[in-house]
């Protein structure tokens, strides 16, 4: 479906990405401009449609490669023989925020996609999901847990605490410029957090 973008340069391909991404993350599926797309890309709006049918093939495409680049990228860092949930996600914090940094479009475009109805329903969002969720909880070693703890709330509570914690500091970090963004001391802020949890529910 995408053979005729995929068969450009790579120059070429990651200018048109790039352009796509800001538009899409900024101003969201609706609002987006093509205009705007193919003057920030330098190509005509007739090369562009000649890529991809329509503006949503275009977002489509944008999602899919964004979600398996970030997918890629996490993953390829990730030390999944760290068997504390705790320290886990101590790892996905600073990875998440690492990529934030590197891809503030990217995420901001992906955060709006998957909003979007026909995104769920053109491409294994749900699937990807699933497989990521696998292979943060693979390996874990629950017997770290208090006993009669249910663990299963309580690994929704570390997410939920992890996951505010990530958002509240993207939100933070749009405020800065790049060249400001200080991962480990975001990271030595989430120490408290951190030893509340494990006071609550480990042995």
């Amino acid at each position: 479906m995408y053979s005729k973008f995929l068969s450009l340069e790579p120059e070429k391909q990651q200018r048109i990405v790039n352009a796509a991404l800001k538009e899409f993350g900024q101003k969201g599926y609706e609002k987006a401009s093509t205009n705007e797309i193919v003057k920030n890309a330098g190509i005509s709006k007739g090369l562009l449609f000649h890529y991809f049918q329509n503006k949503k093939q275009l977002n489509i495409f944008l999602f899919e490669y964004s979600v398996e680049m970030m997918m890629d990228e996490f993953f390829g860092e990730m030390d999944l023989l760290e068997k504390d949930v705790l320290k886990r996600y101590v790892q996905i914090t600073r990875l998440k925020l690492n990529l934030f940094k590197k891809y503030p479009s990217m995420f901001d475009f992906i955060t709006n996609a998957i909003q979007d109805e026909s995104v769920k329903e053109q491409t294994k969002l749900k699937e990807t999901i699933e497989s990521a969720y696998h292979k943060v909880f693979d390996g874990i070693d629950y017997s770290l847990f208090k006993e009669g703890v249910d663990i299963q709330k309580a690994l929704q509570v570390i997410i939920w605490t992890f996951q505010g914690f990530g958002e509240q500091e993207q939100e933070n970090m749009k405020e800065l410029d790049i060249t400001e963004y200080d991962i480990d001391k975001i990271v030595e802020d989430m120490n408290p957090y951190i030893e509340l949890l494990r006071d609550a529910f480990y042995q």
